[in-house]
């Protein structure tokens, strides 16, 4: 008798183990939004820009002082979307790391499946993003090959 109950609780526990130390895994997504806000003034955000990704176009939109100054859509190639999709199965868990300071930028990934949140990644400056993580927004910023220009352009 005490060697089957020895047996179920070394076998119950190494199930235990082997279910809770699972690696996070990204769920299925269509879309991924990736913004970025630059830092708080009267409690609101004004500069910022956000890129929404989809599997056969993207949408950058720049904002400054709270208006639209650029919105451009850029075509995607065949298999960019899995590519991009590929890079995403590696990001971190999860979470908000927003301190919602004066002064400090946030940033912020959404991945979407028909048009629901699935996974959210809310960040500030003061937050230290996993090298994975900082790849996939590397690769979606890499979709608008003017970006920079895009985010120096001048206010109308």
């Amino acid at each position: 008798m005490k060697s089957a109950i020895r047996f179920l609780l070394v076998y119950g526990m190494g199930l235990f183990v082997t279910i809770a130390c699972k690696p996070y895994q990204v769920p299925e997504f269509d879309k991924i939004i990736l913004e970025y806000r630059d830092s708080i003034s009267d409690g609101a955000f004004n500069d910022g820009f956000t890129i929404t990704v989809m599997p056969k176009q993207c949408i950058v939109v720049v904002k400054a002082s709270r208006k639209s100054i650029a919105n451009r859509t850029y075509q995607l190639r065949e298999g960019q979307f899995d590519q991009i999709k590929a890079v995403a199965q590696k990001i971190e868990e999860p979470g908000s790391y927003h301190r919602k300071k004066p002064e400090s930028a946030s940033k912020e990934i959404q991945l979407l499946r028909k048009e629901r949140v699935k996974y959210r990644l809310l960040w500030d400056n003061n937050y230290q993003l996993k090298p994975t993580t900082q790849a996939f927004e590397r690769a979606i910023k890499a979709l608008i090959p003017n970006l920079d220009k895009l985010l120096k352009a001048p206010q109308s």
